[in-house]
């Protein structure tokens, strides 16, 4: 079993750059993009490997997220918490994004389209059930 706790939110991220191996990974910055929504501060995400990248964010910003979009750049301020809401995923990893963006947003989030989902995680509901989500499939 995994533990994880923390009495401090997360810190802003100066800059995280995406790049070929073993740089940063490209399919990790959907869900580093929503964890550093509600980080302290201000964060920089730079796009360096595919264009149209950020279609996330602006469901995030449904949510009450602080993101401004300036081409192959994402600049995230952070905010004290995310507001549940109903998201629609865009794709596989935009999708697990707001999975991991409702997991701690205040309210219920509802994510549609989750057969992007599916083609990439078996059962992420369940998985996160187990770990003690409070998530359901409908």
């Amino acid at each position: 079993s995994v533990f994880v706790k923390s009495d401090k939110r997360l810190q802003n991220i100066h800059l995280i750059r995406t790049s070929p191996y073993p740089g940063f990974p490209t399919d990790a910055q959907s869900i580093v993009l929503s964890l550093l929504c509600t980080a302290d501060g201000t964060s920089i995400i730079k796009e360096d490997i595919f264009e149209n990248r950020f279609k996330h964010a602006s469901e995030l910003m449904k949510m009450g997220a602080d993101i401004s979009i300036e081409g192959n750049l994402a600049i995230v301020k952070g905010v004290a918490r995310l507001m549940g809401s109903k998201v629609f995923a865009s794709d596989l990893r935009s999708g697990a994004a707001l999975v991991v963006a409702g997991l701690g947003a205040i309210g219920t989030t509802q994510v549609y389209n989750v057969e992007y989902i599916d083609r990439g995680y078996e059962n992420l509901h369940g998985v996160l059930k187990k770990l003690g989500a409070d998530i359901e499939r409908l």
